[in-house]
């Protein structure tokens, strides 16, 4: 029944307000003076206040600015009946004043009016607040990756913007039910189960397989029965339960429900999320401790291979040397080949050696002053004995480009670039190498490799240093392993410096290595 609380009329009026609203329908209670008032909005909580405000003399409390005053009856609808026509406090709109003398159909209308005013904004304040309290929710569950933190802060937050006292969150692991979060802590000794076998028998299995949440009625024949249980459901499936309790046996009203299940829809989702996260780490790390099995698998093998080759090798070159004695051997094209070959092998078992140590980040470097210059200008010169078709062509700009360098690795840089230009120059052509001092505040120096080739797709540049990978326009067309540019990059990185490519499919690639030198003032 609707609750009206009458204030501060004289008795004779408040007897006869009394007597209208009773025969309206309407419980009525009575307040004769200010403590009277608040005594009776602490014990009755009406929906509406009747106020008769008559001049306050000195010294006597304002009820309305009481009522005004207080949080927990600020926004309740009041109708203020006064004896004046012009009262001041009609600039606060929330506030009906009717003047006397009351019309009863006029007094009765207002009161209907102000009570449907006075529950729509009680439920727009009602849906503000379950808004605010799903963005809290939502806030913790997006603050962390991590499982249990995840759980347990959304458990937290998910009672205090509900008032609930305890809960809890339940994951399903085949049949098993593990607890995420419990709240609050239980004591040593007497905790909280951390497993349970999922049965149908139960409560939490209950809601799991049916994928329905249950509320408890107000009145429990069991005072340790849940407030409410609902399941927690990701992409169809149930993975878990939320727990809900409240002291006291106090049912969750049906307003609440609707906020309690989409508070358990997003924690499903971010427990799910979190879930794939682990796993996808998990993996993570399961990948690096094979590619680290198969990097050191690489070294030991190469090492091994590397023995026996190096013996070939040696027997080849003896018996090279006693071949060129006898123009007229048979035997020279085929010892030629062998060492040919040897030569070939024992550079990919280095390759292999270089990827296995850059993989486990132990590719040592002798690194000492040297001229970048210097090194362009000999390994340039040696690879022009490499090719027939290409006109290798050298520009240095600023030398020195004196830097700490390992001059031997700098100088493999400069050759697997060069290698890679003239093998996927096909055509022949200009390979420019330019060599110049960049104009930064750190001293460094960039080396540029371009050729007239074939080019790289674009859709390629991105996994152009990765190891094992080749372009999708020469892997059927010119042999190799994918590794030269990984190297490459790696030995770069190790040196400070960066490397990228521009390049244009049929119209040419350019290289960019870009190292920092030494200052001129060290």
């Amino acid at each position: 029944m609707t609750k009206i609380l009458i204030a501060g009329s004289p008795t004779e009026e408040r007897h006869e307000l009394r007597r209208l609203l009773e025969s309206a329908g309407y419980q009525v209670i009575e307040a004769a003076d200010a403590a009277q008032l608040l005594t009776s909005l602490h014990k009755v909580h009406p929906d509406l206040v009747l106020l008769e405000r008559s001049p306050t003399e000195a010294g006597e409390p304002d009820l309305l600015a009481i009522l005004r005053a207080n949080p927990a009856t600020a926004a309740l609808p009041m109708i203020v009946l006064t004896a004046r026509p012009h009262e001041p406090a009609q600039q606060a709109n929330d506030i009906e004043y009717l003047t006397a003398p009351i019309d009863a159909v006029e007094l009765l209308a207002s009161i209907r009016s102000a009570l449907r005013t006075g529950r729509v904004q009680a439920e727009l304040r009602r849906r503000n607040e379950q808004l605010s309290a799903l963005v809290s929710v939502m806030e913790a569950a997006n603050s962390t990756l991590e499982l249990h933190e995840l759980a347990q802060r959304v458990l937290e937050r998910a009672l205090v913007v509900t008032t609930l006292t305890n809960g809890s969150i339940w994951l399903r692991d085949g049949e098993t039910l593990v607890c995420l979060a419990h709240f609050p802590p239980s004591p040593p000794g007497a905790g909280q189960p951390a497993t349970q076998p999922l049965r149908p028998d139960t409560p939490i299995g209950r809601v799991m397989l049916s994928g329905q949440p249950e509320f408890a009625p107000e009145r429990r024949s069991d005072p340790h029965q849940s407030a409410a249980i609902l399941p927690l459901i990701a992409r169809g499936e149930a993975i878990g339960a939320f727990v809900f309790g409240a002291d006291g046996g106090t049912a969750i009203p049906p307003s609440e429900h609707a906020v309690l299940g989409a508070i358990a829809a997003h924690v499903a989702v971010a427990i799910q999320h979190a879930q794939l996260y682990q796993q996808a780490e998990r993996q993570r790390r399961q990948l690096q401790a094979i590619d680290r099995q198969k990097d050191e698998f690489i070294s030991i093998t190469s090492h091994e291979l590397k023995n026996p080759l190096a013996s070939i090798k040696g027997y080849a070159d003896l018996m090279l040397r006693r071949s060129a004695r006898r123009p007229d051997d048979p035997n020279r094209k085929g010892l030629e080949i062998i060492a040919q070959q040897v030569n070939r092998m024992t550079n990919l078992l280095d390759q292999l050696l270089d990827v296995s140590r850059i993989g486990r980040d132990s590719l040592q470097l002798d690194r000492r002053p040297a001229d970048l210059a210097a090194i362009a200008a000999r390994i340039v010169e040696e690879m022009r004995g490499t090719t027939e078709h290409h006109q290798l062509v050298l520009e240095i700009q600023g030398a020195p480009l004196i830097g700490s360098f390992d001059e031997a690795r700098i100088g493999q840089v400069i050759a697997n670039l060069l290698s890679n230009a003239i093998k996927y120059s096909p055509g022949g052509g200009p390979i420019v190498v330019r060599v110049q001092r960049l104009d930064e505040a750190r001293p460094t120096a960039l080396l540029t490799v371009r050729d007239q080739g074939i080019g790289i797709p674009a859709a390629d540049r991105e996994r152009l240093f990765e190891r094992f990978f080749r372009a999708s326009n020469v892997s059927s067309s010119f042999a190799g392993m994918g590794l030269g540019l990984f190297i490459t990059r790696g030995l770069v990185v190790r040196h400070g410096g960066r490397i990228w490519v521009e390049s244009e499919e049929g119209r040419g690639t350019t290289f960019y290595v870009a190292i920092p030198l030494v200052s001129s003032e060290a």
